[in-house]
C-alpha cells in the first residue's frame, strides 16, 4: 500500500493532525522526517494512505494546520 507524509511546521501540528484525522476515519501516524522531507526543518510528518493525502491535506488546512508539502514515501508493506 503506498503511503505519503504530509510534512507540517512543527511537532505540535503533527501531533493534533494526526488526532484530527483519525476523528475524520483517516488512519494517521506521526513519524520522524528523513530523506527529501528532512530539509524542511521540522523533524515530523503525518503518514497517510497516498490515495487520502489529498483529503487529509484540506482537513488540515480547514483547521489551520499550515501543510508545507506532500511526499509519496512509496509502496511496501503498511
Amino acid at each position: 500500500m503506498e503511503k505519503s507524509i504530509i510534512v507540517v511546521k512543527s511537532i505540535t501540528y503533527a501531533m493534533r493532525g494526526q488526532q484530527l484525522l483519525n476523528n475524520y476515519g483517516i488512519s494517521a501516524y506521526i513519524e520522524r522526517n528523513t530523506g527529501a522531507a528532512s530539509k524542511y526543518g521540522c523533524g515530523y510528518s503525518v503518514r497517510v494512505k497516498t490515495s487520502e493525502a489529498n483529503r487529509a491535506a484540506e482537513i488540515l488546512t480547514s483547521y489551520g494546520i499550515r501543510v508545507v508539502d506532500i511526499l509519496p514515501v512509496g509502496g511496501g508493506k503498511s
